[in-house]
């Protein structure tokens, strides 16, 4: 990381107006984008962007400090409130006149037509569900798939403008790979909502795109993402089988993979076992299927301290839908850590110890093996 500047006489005040570099990311939207403002109106905002600079900042350089040394650095880079509240290094700013939309997606119909199967789904679905519900749930659309509230359309444009001191050029340039490979903003984001691609040769390439560490470390270390996992197999990253003509049979490609993964049974072809379905819980206590993320529809844990209502566990599996020459990919990405203190204590009672994690997640890991297909390093830079 490049934080010596200061040692070396560079002034961070000066560092606010000179000697600061220029990047300018062409964005098109490839996924409806749900990016709203207080009222959930569509709204094209710098503050959303500039946070998912430092998610992938922390995601970036987060494994081998300490969680008070990783907070000194990015507070030095993006700025930070209470008593001690300094302005920001880092300028974005956002541009694009762009179109709103809303009421039924046009592929709605057609996925009506193209509905997978989900053996929890009963009456007055028949174990059938639209993919796009699904990847949406009640909080972006009815279940007759009326979007509730106005967003931007795929094949829309806009421009962020990320400005920042030369001195920490390749710390950026970094983080802004990781946005272009990844990039997704707004409501439902993990599960492929709100995905943009970025049309920009003006970025310097670095060697390596990633670092990535074995996997197991993450969950170990951190209760946040600190880093892109590896295990014997490769990179924690997987595309789906199937090159998609539109990014909603994308999404469908995703939901299928997902709702497998979730809660259908299947053997292994390696080992010959049977891979299970995760465990959902009930109203009362923890399940294997929280750690996936939490809330979790019907399987609220109302018995367990700091679950409930107020309970928040951010998946750490992410869906993104990136567009080629030849179609649409579904990327699903694993940034490997473990269930923060404050939800996994009762007391001195622990709902889940570090090796029942490890143990669900490896078993994620292998039905993906089977479900999608691991991406390298080198087909990644296809999409940025």
């Amino acid at each position: 990381m490049t934080f010596e500047a200061n040692s070396t006489g560079y002034s961070f005040g000066i560092a606010r107006h000179f000697r600061r570099t220029k990047i300018d990311l062409q964005c098109e939207i490839v996924t409806p984008m749900f990016l709203g403002n207080a009222s959930q109106d569509a709204e094209l905002r710098a503050a959303p962007f500039k946070a998912q600079l430092r998610y992938w900042w922390r995601v970036a350089y987060g494994h081998d400090i300490s969680t008070e040394d990783l907070f000194e650095k990015e507070s030095l880079l993006f700025g930070k409130g209470g008593k001690e509240a300094g302005r920001s290094l880092v300028t974005v700013q956002v541009y694009g006149s762009l179109k709103k939309e809303e009421g039924l997606f046009s592929e709605w119909q057609k996925m009506e037509k193209q509905k997978v199967k989900h053996p929890e789904v009963d009456k007055p679905m028949d174990g059938l569900v639209n993919p796009l519900l699904y990847l949406g749930g009640i909080g972006l659309m009815n279940p007759i798939g009326r979007v509730k509230h106005s967003y931007f359309p795929p094949k829309s444009n806009f421009t962020v403008c990320v400005t920042f001191p030369e001195a920490f050029q390749k710390d950026l340039v970094r983080v802004m790979d990781f946005v272009r490979a990844f990039g997704a903003i707004g409501a439902r984001c993990r599960n492929g909502w709100g995905s943009f691609q970025t049309s920009n040769s003006s970025i310097p390439d670095q060697e390596p795109l990633i670092t990535a560490f074995p996997w197991k470390q993450g969950m170990q270390r951190h209760d946040y993402p600190n880093c892109f996992g590896m295990d014997d197999r490769g990179f924690l990253l997987w595309g789906t089988q199937n090159i998609s003509s539109g990014w909603a049979e994308c999404m469908r490609e995703i939901a299928k993979a997902y709702i497998s993964l979730r809660v259908i049974d299947f053997p292994d072809p390696t080992t010959k076992m049977t891979l299970k379905a995760f465990d959902p819980g009930g109203k009362d206590k923890p399940a294997e299927r929280h750690l996936l993320g939490f809330p979790l529809t019907h399987h609220e844990a109302l018995q367990a301290q700091n679950w409930g209502n107020h309970g928040r566990h951010a998946s750490p599996l992410r869906f993104v839908v990136r567009k080629s020459a030849t179609g649409f990919v579904g990327l699903a990405l694993h940034l490997p850590f473990r269930l923060s203190d404050e939800m996994n204590r009762d007391g001195k009672k622990e709902y889940f110890s570090v090796e029942n994690q490890i143990e669900v997640w490896d078993r994620v890991h292998r039905k993906l093996d089977i479900l999608m297909e691991r991406v390298s390093l080198e087909d990644l830079r296809r999409y940025i």
